[in-house]
């Protein structure tokens, strides 16, 4: 413990010499000094020389003061070229910076700079960092190294676009380390042990550690590492052993590296589950005095067949005279949760459930995600409730927001709602219920596409594990009538809090798509105009849209969709209502998922507020609101990332066995994309790519490459283009990257064509 007058004399004495140093160096006369001129020009004497060393390692370190050329020091406040941050990697052209401070006698927010590769120092993912603006690379150094089509290519990306908001630098100093372990493989030999990372692509290819193997670890075990000491990129780090994960095929030790990876919390504090642990398990007769009460109504749920947590509930009432009653209810996490709390301080930290592919790692405890607050059916429930009223063309006409208490009287799984939409299974009720429901969705779909709302839909898949976590199935999932229906009402409902919030004037947080940079979507026509595809300008939404048509049932149409998404600004949180060109909304938020998102527990409770003015519930003004958006990109990025990872090495894991099989098992793939080094292709079923690579192409030939034609020839019989279908096999598996490349069997008869 710290205490006695000892101590506070040497921190009042410390402060001091700081403020003394600081003093000096901000007069107009200073010019840098070294640590033996500073000495002299503030009369320090022999006995506090010391002190003063010790004072400008400090501030130097705090990022306050600059060491420049011979070892003299300037205030980093003169510096007009430098920021300090916190240090993002990134994977395309380099690493991501994101700074504000002071530059000069200027105040200087500059949210992304591009740290290239190269100038990224010895800095981590999550360090605190101080870096130097710079002017754009013209030519990296590392480009030479590509092709020339790809230097020519990337060099358009280094440049400032003109408009002054393409910021790059250069990491000068490491300020602060996040900490955060680095997950890999230990090696061991006589003299020395160290940690192989599993991401070769942002580390040295060894981490040494400073003691020997603890007992029970071996070579070749999965572990985690703390980077010590990294002065030196050319030299490697050191680090001291954080914990043994396990030895590396052991059952589920895969994914954990991945959440470790990314820095994903696993458990929750003590104080967390002591707080939830006194959360009732059910609710009395007090609890619904003041709300709605919809116990009696038709309300269901649709979720998918694995969930454990429902959010949402909805309720749809055909109006006398035309039009229709939509209820959204939703759990009121916001009753369980109270704001500063321990489940509060812990759900905002998370951010987000994240899903990953053999476990959840949920923003809440299971007493509330998958009890008290879960939308289960035939149990009573506290929910927040958005009723919509619509015309018959599906135009929102009234909407009001109110607590509410219901008791679910079906859960449908997506396959189940679908079944009965589609007039299969038993007529009853609940049957009308959904047919009801979808007349409202499908008008609110097509209004909504009208309005200028991109199609951007994806296929998707569900790998399924065994109990050992091995991959059984790749099943994919239809995006059917069922799930379009849940999704319109959800953004509907989000579109309403949005607009209502935002015209009371209070600060929240809001899901924003910003528009697209026009030099960004002109890039992505010159690919649509390669695939064949005679378009427009696609700046304007109305091209984009009717392009987006067109490609539908087309073989590439889920690379060119991929493409226009990277093309595209990224989705985010933020306190200004900026609109999301994606919707084509105006207003939008996130308000239908607050067991998992707690963007939307923050949107629930600036809602109660408007809806009970009386009630003392405290939110955050402006500023906190935009530090809580700015935290929650950032862990819905982390999320994502991992979410992704976890679901390719599974699939990878999946193709591999089946390339063991013997014998062979064929597969059905389409070529989707015609590229020098050979045939992109879908894999039928799957929902997976692949590549047949142009040396696994059938027969001795010499196969020609035709870029004009998109496709590879060597005479009759033998060529391969978009739309093809064919059978082949998996002949390797890149599990760590996700690559499947695959060989046609025996001649490699196209089957059919899409063209």
């Amino acid at each position: 413990m710290l205490s006695g007058p000892g101590f506070f004399d040497k921190h009042v004495m410390k402060e001091m010499m700081e403020q003394k140093v600081l003093s000096y160096m901000r007069r107009k006369d200073y010019r840098p000094l070294n640590k033996s001129e500073l000495a002299r020009a503030i009369d320090v004497d022999a006995q506090e020389r010391s002190r003063l060393r010790q004072a400008l390692k400090q501030m130097e370190q705090a990022g306050t003061i600059l060491r420049a050329k011979k070892g003299r020091y300037v205030l980093r406040e003169a510096d007009d070229q430098t920021v300090m941050g916190t240090f993002r990697q990134g994977s395309r052209e380099g690493e991501l910076v994101v700074a504000k401070g002071q530059a000069g006698d200027r105040k200087v927010t500059v949210r992304r700079v591009l740290i290239p590769k190269g100038y990224e120092h010895t800095a981590l993912d999550g360090d605190r960092v101080m870096v130097r603006l710079r002017r754009p690379t013209d030519s990296p150094a590392w480009l030479k190294h590509l092709p020339k089509a790809k230097q020519e290519k990337l060099k358009a990306r280094f440049q400032s676009n003109g408009n002054g908001k393409r910021k790059e630098g250069e990491v000068i100093k490491v300020l602060e380390r996040s900490h955060r372990p680095v997950v890999g493989r230990l090696v061991a030999k006589k003299e020395w042990v160290s940690l192989v990372p599993d991401d070769d692509a942002r580390f040295p290819e060894r981490i040494d550690l400073e003691s020997p193997l603890p007992e029970g670890a071996k070579p070749g075990y999965k572990a985690l590492v703390r980077v010590v000491s990294w002065e030196n990129r050319k030299r490697r780090p050191k680090g001291a052993l954080v914990k043994v994960l396990g030895p590396a095929d052991a059952p589920g030790i895969d994914v954990l590296s991945i959440i470790h990876k990314h820095g994903l919390p696993t458990e929750f504090p003590d104080e967390v589950l002591e707080e939830a642990d006194r959360v009732p398990d059910g609710l009395g007769a007090s609890t619904w005095e003041k709300r709605e009460d919809w116990r009696e109504e038709e309300v269901i749920t649709i979720d998918p067949f694995d969930a454990r947590d429902f959010d949402d509930a909805i309720a749809v009432k055909a109006l006398e005279g035309g039009g229709w009653e939509l209820a959204v209810h939703i759990a009121d996490v916001s009753h369980y949760v109270p704001v500063g709390s321990a489940l509060d301080r812990e759900a905002r930290k998370r951010g987000n459930s994240v899903y990953l592919v053999d476990r959840v790692l949920p923003m809440l405890p299971e007493k509330l995600s998958n009890g008290i607050c879960s939308l289960r059916p035939d149990e009573e429930r506290l929910t927040f409730c958005a009723v919509m009223r619509f015309d018959e063309k599906g135009k929102r006409v009234s909407c009001r927001f109110t607590p509410a208490v219901i008791r679910s009287q079906k859960r449908f799984t997506y396959e189940e709602a679908y079944a009965r939409m589609q007039g299969e299974g038993p007529e009853d009720r609940f049957t009308d219920v959904l047919q009801r429901a979808w007349a409202l969705g499908s008008r609110l779909r097509k209004r909504r596409f009208r309005e200028g709302s991109l199609d951007l839909d994806f296929p998707e898949t569900k790998v399924i594990l065994d109990e050992k976590g091995k991959p059984t199935e790749i099943r994919e999932i239809a995006y059917d009538e069922s799930h379009q229906l849940i999704e319109e009402f959800m953004l509907a409902a989000n579109e309403a809090v949005a607009e209502h919030i935002f015209k009371a004037g209070r600060p929240s947080v809001y899901r924003i798509h910003e528009d697209p940079d026009p030099d960004k979507l002109l890039e992505y026509r010159d690919l649509v105009l390669m695939h064949g595809y005679q378009v427009g300008d696609l700046t304007h939404r109305e091209e984009l849209q009717r392009f987006l048509r067109t490609l539908k049932g087309k073989p590439d149409a889920p690379l060119l969709k991929l493409g226009l998404l990277k093309s595209l600004k990224r989705a985010a949180y933020s306190v200004d209502s900026l609109g999301h060109y994606g919707l084509a909304k105006e207003f939008y938020t996130h308000f239908t998922s607050p067991i998992r998102r707690y963007s939307d527990l923050v949107v629930h409770r600036v809602l109660r507020r408007l809806v009970h003015p009386e009630s003392n519930l405290r939110t955050p003004p402006y500023k906190g609101m935009n530090e809580i958006a700015s935290h929650l990109s950032t862990t819905e990025r982390t999320a994502a990332d991992a979410e992704m990872e976890s679901k390719r090495l599974k699939v990878g894991e999946y193709f591999e066995a089946m390339r063991r099989e013997d014998p062979p098992r064929e597969l059905e793939v389409l070529v989707t994309e015609v590229m020098r080094m050979g045939l992109m292709v879908e894999i039928t079923g799957y929902g997976t790519r692949g590549m047949i690579r142009v040396e696994d192409l059938p027969g001795d030939r010499y196969y020609r490459f035709q870029p004009e034609k998109r496709q590879f020839s060597a005479g009759k019989g033998h060529t391969y283009r978009v739309g093809d279908t064919l059978k082949a096999v998996v002949v390797h598996v890149d599990r760590k990257r996700g690559f499947i490349d695959l060989r046609p069997t025996g001649v490699g008869e196209v089957l059919g064509s899409l063209r």
